[in-house]
């Protein structure tokens, strides 16, 4: 039987994920909260939809949700976005769109 780091691959995937991009909805991120947040019943949501649908897009490219998350991470590092989600959010939201791609 082989024995596996599991906190350690995770961690190696999540690090892989990391890399530059340029983010237009960023300046809106408060914003569009605000209007998810209206009128909402239960717990607020953090992150806009717009950041979902772009990690909706990263996964359509066969990039595991934990390369997502480490790619969120670098972002926030790099003061580009806000917050990042980790990959079970991103999973659980990405599955509740319906996202058609042309």
């Amino acid at each position: 039987m082989i024995n596996r780091d599991f906190k350690k691959c995770t961690e190696q995937l999540v690090k892989r994920g990391e890399y530059l991009l340029d983010l237009d909805f960023v300046e809106r991120w408060n914003q569009e909260l605000v209007e998810m947040n209206k009128n909402k019943v239960g717990a607020l949501f953090k992150f806009p939809n717009s950041l979902i649908q772009l990690q909706a897009v990263w996964h359509g490219k066969s990039i595991p949700y934990r390369m997502i998350e480490g790619m969120t991470v670098r972002l926030v590092e790099m003061s580009e976005l806000p917050d990042y989600n980790d990959y079970t959010t991103v999973d659980r939201r990405v599955n509740k769109m319906s996202i058609k791609m042309k």
